[in-house]
């Protein structure tokens, strides 16, 4: 049978959905696909599951995390089953935007570092 599309829904989709567009690209089965086996939790789990654990003894409220989808531009938040849509032009989107660009920049920045470090050997 062959894949025409890839659908994940839940809190951890976004894990996932890479997986899926690759079998896409290399023209997979749904019996393939159907024999991938995944392991569980996967490292953000144990990321989140870490942080969680350090911050319980400090009775402090661990942070929201939140994520925004790039394409759409949705906010997905733990623990809400349904992402938010926030409008185009809301002061609340735009920062969100605003952080996930500073992010990236600040990552690409630290790779090139690296990358220059490593073959120029600074």
């Amino acid at each position: 049978m062959r894949l025409l599309g890839v659908h994940i829904i839940g809190s951890n989709a976004c894990e996932l959905i890479h997986t899926g567009q690759a079998y896409l690209r290399m023209n997979a089965t749904a019996d393939q696909m159907a024999n991938q086996i995944f392991n569980y939790p996967s490292l953000s789990d144990l990321y989140r599951h870490a942080a969680l654990e350090a911050l319980a003894p400090c009775q402090v409220e661990p942070p929201t995390v939140v994520s925004l989808a790039k394409q759409e531009e949705t906010v997905f938040v733990a623990g809400l089953d349904e992402p938010l849509r926030l409008s185009r032009t809301s002061a609340a989107l735009k920062l969100v935007q605003y952080v996930r660009d500073e992010a990236h920049r600040f990552a690409q920045h630290y790779h090139h570092i690296l990358r220059r470090k490593s073959t120029l050997g600074d």
